[in-house]
């Protein structure tokens, strides 16, 4: 029709939890990419990539299981727990828990000590890499490898 207007489009602006999510996922992919850059550029053995992968797992299934027992009313993981799995190199799975799984994401003090294992956890990445000490995790690499042939055989050789 001649005299009908068309609506003017609109841009939303997405919610803070499409935000978190958005900023969650762009950190942990670009972590992610720079650890695979720095293995494939000889500065890191594979095993620190697939630690911080599993450990990055275990942390969202920590997280997982306490907001389950947080909507449930059962006994939940303390902090402290989830404080160390950020620490010892889970940080990347707990951020994708806290802003997929909407977890401990308002709670401003556990944030805070939250980014603070991350800066601690990177910083002793970083200092592990300048002074050298990543070396002696090659051979575990070696291991590593060996293990995954050897289990690879054995699945094949139980599907035999």
């Amino acid at each position: 029709m001649p005299g009908r207007r068309q609506p003017a489009v609109t841009t939303r602006t997405p919610s803070r939890p499409q935000r978190q999510r958005r900023f969650a996922l762009a950190l942990v992919v670009g972590f992610f990419a720079g650890l695979t850059a720095a293995q494939a550029a000889g500065l890191l053995p594979w095993s620190i990539v697939c630690y911080y992968l599993a450990l990055s797992l275990v942390a969202w299934l920590f997280y997982a299981a306490d907001k389950r027992a947080a909507v449930v009313g059962l006994r939940r993981t303390p902090e402290r727990t989830l404080h160390w799995l950020s620490l010892l190199g889970g940080w990347p799975g707990a951020l994708l828990a806290q802003s997929y799984l909407r977890h401990k994401s308002s709670k401003t003090a556990f944030r805070l000590a939250y980014w603070l294992s991350v800066c601690l956890n990177l910083g002793a990445l970083g200092y592990a890499v300048a002074a050298g000490g990543i070396e002696r995790l090659y051979p575990l690499d070696d291991w590593l490898l060996g293990m995954s042939h050897g289990i690879a055989s054995g699945v094949s050789a139980a599907l035999r």
